[in-house]
């Protein structure tokens, strides 16, 4: 997490925190993107997180962004998901998807099963 200053390092460790205790068993990896995985955060931007776990379940991928949602509420830290399964993410791998290939230059993995 070299490019998060410690503020940011501490929102995004209490998150992941947050929502390992309840889903580690749903979630395979949890990757920074975007502009602060790019170190060019402004004040206000979000934080991207890619999630991938390990099956499509479209329960746990509600509860994921209804905790993102509340971690909002109560730190006002936008946390922005994108969600997708280990069989979908080995797909877009295949197919060097354009979102792939950003997550392979500037993707920082934060938490793996």
């Amino acid at each position: 997490m070299n490019r998060l200053n410690r503020v940011e390092e501490s929102i995004v460790k209490t998150f992941i925190h947050l929502i390992i205790t309840d889903y580690r068993k749903a979630i395979q990896k949890i990757i920074l993107f975007g502009s602060r995985a790019r170190g060019v955060a402004r004040p206000g931007s979000d934080y991207d997180l890619l999630i991938i776990t390990n099956e499509k379940d479209p329960v746990i991928k509600e509860k994921l962004y209804g905790e993102a949602y509340e971690f909002f509420l109560s730190s006002l830290a936008d946390i922005s998901l994108k969600i997708t399964s280990e069989s979908d993410w080995k797909t877009m791998k295949h197919r060097n998807s354009h979102f792939y290939k950003i997550i392979k230059k500037e993707g920082i993995t934060l938490w793996t099963q």
